[in-house]
């Protein structure tokens, strides 16, 4: 199965930490707090669910967790988030269907190749309240050679053991926006290597 995430799942975390440091965590937090409470919130390719633990709690948000892999997922159902409602969803994102003030995609586009990733961001677009807001954090093409080198033997490594669909680093920034939406706000970090933005409907 392509995007299947099971077998690396014991060990996401731990690579993340050893690869990134708290830098994918602390880019993930960044821009949280701006959701408004009683919101409907819709978060895609979440993996092992450490994001719940870091959305606000007492919010009484309505939150959809869909993630294609089981054992991420059996590891997301482990957490706790307080005063808020979340459903977990073991299905592929790109199937499911609602109506959402906010979507949260983080490390999750980089999965698919171009072609994929332009009907992944219209289904996602199509998911989005006229008024919602996208957050994307996500890996930002560098031109430092260091960096350059450590993403593309990440990529390899979880196209190998993942089966990702995408044969290579795709600007998730630029796609964006060529979908659709307009960034307002954008933060780097890692030196550009990572981005955490937040975008809106412009079409």
């Amino acid at each position: 199965m392509k995007n299947d995430f099971d077998k690396i799942a014991p060990l996401y975390d731990l690579l993340a930490n050893l690869a990134f440091g708290k830098t994918l965590e602390r880019a993930q937090k960044t821009y949280l707090h701006k959701i408004e409470p009683a919101s409907k919130l819709l978060i895609v390719g979440g993996g092992t669910g450490k994001i719940i633990q870091w959305i606000p709690e007492g919010l009484d948000l309505k939150i959809d967790y869909v993630e294609l892999s089981g054992r991420m997922l059996d590891r997301a159902r482990s957490r706790l988030s307080k005063g808020n409602e979340i459903d977990f969803v073991h299905g592929d994102a790109r199937e499911q269907e609602g109506s959402y003030d906010v979507i949260i995609a983080n490390f999750f586009l980089d999965c698919f190749s171009t072609s994929q990733l332009e009907q992944v961001l219209m289904h996602v677009k199509n998911q989005l309240n006229s008024a919602g807001s996208l957050l994307i954090t996500d890996f930002y093409p560098s031109d430092r050679p260091r960096h350059k080198l450590l993403l593309k033997t990440m990529h390899w490594f979880f196209r190998v053991i993942s089966q990702l669909d995408a044969d290579g680093l795709i600007n998730i920034h630029e796609q964006t926006k060529l979908a659709g939406f307009e960034p307002s706000d954008i933060q780097f970090f890692r030196k550009g290597s990572v981005f955490s933005a937040v975008y809106e409907r412009s079409t």
